[in-house]
């Protein structure tokens, strides 16, 4: 079973900033299944070549686990990010878990709007 998602987590027309956060919650129907792709996008890219990083956290009453080794990394000139690489030992979901999804890093560039796309199986 492949089940996918697309979230905005900036709205168009809006800065990104290292402050932007989305949450997901996990139900019974993406029970067992693993983070299998994890791709951000600009709506609007930015002026100059900085970069921005876009990850995703889960969390199940502990403390917050990185989901990813390395991050959906996005040019602030361009509007498709890098596939963000998944760690398979923390890919699992189970009901109740929380997904955050955050940027910790934003270069001196001002895109607009942010949208996460993903899969999981």
């Amino acid at each position: 079973t492949v089940r996918s998602f697309s979230v905005q987590v900036v709205a168009d027309g809006t800065n990104v900033t290292t402050s932007d956060t989305y949450y997901i919650y996990i139900s019974s129907a993406l029970d067992g299944l693993s983070l299998a792709s994890f791709r951000a996008y600009f709506i609007t890219a930015g002026a100059v070549g900085a970069l921005a990083q876009v990850t995703i956290q889960k969390k199940n009453g502990g403390s917050w686990t990185d989901m990813l080794t390395s991050a959906s990394t996005i040019l602030a000139t361009l509007n498709e990010g890098t596939a963000g690489a998944i760690d398979a030992e923390a890919a699992a979901v189970a009901t109740g878990d929380v997904l955050k999804i955050s940027v910790p890093v934003q270069g001196l560039s001002t895109p607009q709007g942010l949208l996460v796309n993903g899969t999981f199986n």
